[in-house]
């Protein structure tokens, strides 16, 4: 009875034989060449990050100056790249919010501010200004000269009559040209 039953149950072939199906192979196959792949990535990616980590060691020991044969001897810098890092410095430590509220609140009605220009030195600007009548532009330059920090000085380089019509009102104007000196810190502490 026992041979009807197993002549009755369809089995495979390799099932009996001890084969194993080859698509089972391939897919264990497979597995291995994955696995295998992963490792050989993550044995570079280990090797990269040893390399990044001993550039790195590098780079600290020589800004640290401190190598192999002593403490590194740093080049010195060339007069114009001091000058360079001098002016760098110094435009870092401006109070350029303390200057523009020095400028509005010289603000005047009929005073027209037309050009601001910082001359070679960042302490030094030139304005050029716009009024209507001359003792307009006197006033606001006495405002300007009030508004500023002790040391700060206010030149008048130039006052000109313009007629014209781009002027507003299309009547004549005073155009007059001030160099404005910034008080230095140093300056200003004494």
């Amino acid at each position: 009875m026992r041979r009807c039953e197993e002549a009755l149950v369809a089995r495979p072939a390799w099932h009996w034989a001890g084969n194993t199906p080859p698509w089972l192979a391939l897919m264990a196959l497979g597995l291995v060449l994955l696995s295998l792949a992963g490792s050989v990535a993550l044995v570079w990616q280990w090797r990269v990050l040893q390399l990044e980590r001993q550039a790195i060691e590098a780079r600290r020991v020589a800004l640290s100056g401190q190598g192999a044969d002593g403490p590194a001897s740093l080049s010195p810098l060339s007069e114009t790249q001091a000058q360079a890092w001098s002016a760098w410095a110094r435009s870092m430590n401006t109070p350029w919010p303390e200057r523009f509220a020095a400028l509005e609140g010289a603000q005047q009605a009929g005073v027209h501010l037309l050009s601001l220009r910082s001359q070679s030195k960042l302490d030094e600007w030139e304005l050029q200004v716009r009024a209507q009548e001359l003792q307009a532009v006197l006033r606001w330059i006495e405002r300007l000269r009030q508004q500023l920090a002790p040391g700060a000085a206010v030149s008048v380089v130039r006052v000109s009559r313009v007629a014209g019509t781009d002027a507003p009102g299309g009547d004549a104007s005073v155009v007059a040209q001030v160099r404005l000196r910034w008080a230095s810190p140093t300056e200003a502490l004494q």
